[in-house]
């Protein structure tokens, strides 16, 4: 009997069975997840103009300059002058002139003067004189401290006379007037102004008293 049931297996079925299964095909991988797209880094917006501090200027070097220094008379400045003069010493006329003086210190001033002067005595008699230096200056603005307006002043001025006169030689006298004068001056000036101020001056010159206005600048 059991060589029956032997029998009536085949060999098919046998060698169907006794091959191996196939294993089942695994299932498809999932699609991997698509990744995100990078976003481009965002840089910061430029700051407004009025937010972006402003670079600081360099220090300036404040110059003592003599239009702001307060002062009547101070280093650096420069004073130009016009006068007439009062009083001739012996020549008459109406003596006109002009000064230029340069602080070089806070004390001391040096420069240039001049003056004019001529007289017609008539009858073809008239002379001519003119005076030009080199003139120096000591101000004394130490005594004038509570009153800056004031310029008080006095120095020597070493310059030449040129004298010409024509008409009758009975006026020779004045003939060898021409020639090299040291002249003592003392003045003072009054600022009405920061640059502006009304000078007068007593010396040996043209005349004994000139007035004038003295620029400063």
């Amino acid at each position: 009997m059991f060589a029956a049931v032997l029998m009536c297996i085949s060999p098919s079925t046998l060698s169907a069975q006794s091959k191996p299964k196939k294993p089942a095909a695994k299932p498809a991988a999932a699609p991997a997840a698509t990744s995100k797209p990078v976003e481009p880094v965002k840089e910061p917006a430029p700051k407004p103009a009025a937010e972006v501090a402003a670079p600081k200027p360099a220090p300036v070097m404040q110059q003592k300059t003599a239009a702001v220094s307060g002062r009547a008379f101070s280093k650096g400045a420069n004073y130009l002058g016009a006068r007439i003069g009062i009083g001739t010493i012996g020549y008459g006329g109406l003596p006109i002139g002009g000064q230029y003086e340069y602080g070089v210190t806070e004390n001391i001033g040096v420069g240039l003067t001049g003056d004019f002067t001529s007289y017609d005595f008539g009858s073809g008699y008239k002379f001519n004189y003119i005076f030009i230096g080199a003139q120096g200056n000591y101000h004394f603005i130490d005594l004038l401290k509570d009153n800056p307006k004031v310029d008080v002043f006095a120095g020597l001025t070493l310059g030449y006379a040129i004298f010409s006169f024509s008409g009758s030689e009975s006026f020779g006298v004045f003939s060898n007037a021409s020639g090299v004068y040291i002249a003592f001056q003392g003045g003072a000036r009054y600022f009405f102004t920061d640059n502006i101020a009304a000078e007068g001056r007593l010396g040996y010159g043209l005349a004994i008293l000139t007035l004038g206005i003295t620029f400063k600048f």
